[in-house]
């Protein structure tokens, strides 16, 4: 007699990777759309210019505001991803000067992004657990 179906790590290892990847992704996402929602807008310049950055992937300069920060270096490798405000007064925007009084986006959107990215992460155990039952 012998038992089979009961080795499953090369199932839990691809929906793993999978779901790592996909993760990454919208964490970055979550977090450009977070911070552009509580983004001043004037021109729409600023709000426009938060993009994101994964490993062979940028929303970099797609909207071609006029004052630009250079992009931010790549990540290193697939699990990591990046989201960047662009345009190159967004500090004080968020932070404001001895003329301006600050108004947060920045921090605010990724405290909310983080939130959206647990809930995320929770589902990644039910998925592993489904993907090894098939």
């Amino acid at each position: 007699m012998s038992v089979s179906g009961f080795n499953h790590w090369d199932k839990i290892e691809k929906a793993l990777d999978e779901s790592a990847l996909g993760i990454v992704r919208e964490g970055a996402l979550y977090v450009v759309e977070e911070t552009r929602a509580r983004a001043a807008v004037k021109t729409g310049n600023m709000r426009i210019a938060i993009y994101r950055q994964s490993m062979g992937r940028s929303t970099y300069g797609r909207s071609k505001p006029v004052h630009l920060l250079p992009e931010i270096p790549p990540p290193a490798d697939k699990y990591t991803a990046h989201a960047a405000a662009g345009a190159d007064y967004s500090i004080y925007v968020n932070n404001g000067t001895r003329f301006m009084r600050a108004q947060p986006f920045w921090e605010p959107g990724v405290a909310a992004a983080a939130v959206r990215f647990q809930k995320y992460m929770n589902g990644i155990v039910k998925f592993i657990e489904e993907a090894a039952r098939k």
